[in-house]
């Protein structure tokens, strides 16, 4: 648990000091949050993305990581906390790594 604590420490640091992590961050947390998930909810899967793109932890350390979230919030469905994920890690991939259309019209 204590890893899991200092991974969103470092990540919601670094999302602090760094304007395009910080500008996501707040758009992932306000997009959740109008879908009715709590602020806590919703930063916490935004720092976790970001701090995955940042850090690249180990695949075992993130899957301990997502399972320490889901215990957070014991709330959600499991099936639930997937496609937050899933939505969460999409916006995060789509704004560090945008695919170009390289096709001439």
């Amino acid at each position: 648990m204590r890893e899991y604590q200092d991974f969103i420490v470092n990540a919601s640091k670094l999302i602090e000091q760094d304007p395009d992590a910080n500008w996501l961050f707040r758009y992932i947390g306000d997009g959740l949050t109008e879908h009715g998930f709590s602020n806590k909810m919703s930063e916490t899967y935004a720092a976790l993305v970001i701090g995955q793109e940042f850090f690249d932890p180990s695949e075992s350390d993130f899957t301990s990581y997502i399972s320490n979230v889901r215990s957070e919030f014991p709330q959600v469905s499991p099936e639930g906390h997937d496609k937050l994920l899933e939505v969460t890690s999409k916006y995060v991939q789509d704004y560090y790594h945008p695919k170009v259309d390289t096709q001439e019209p």
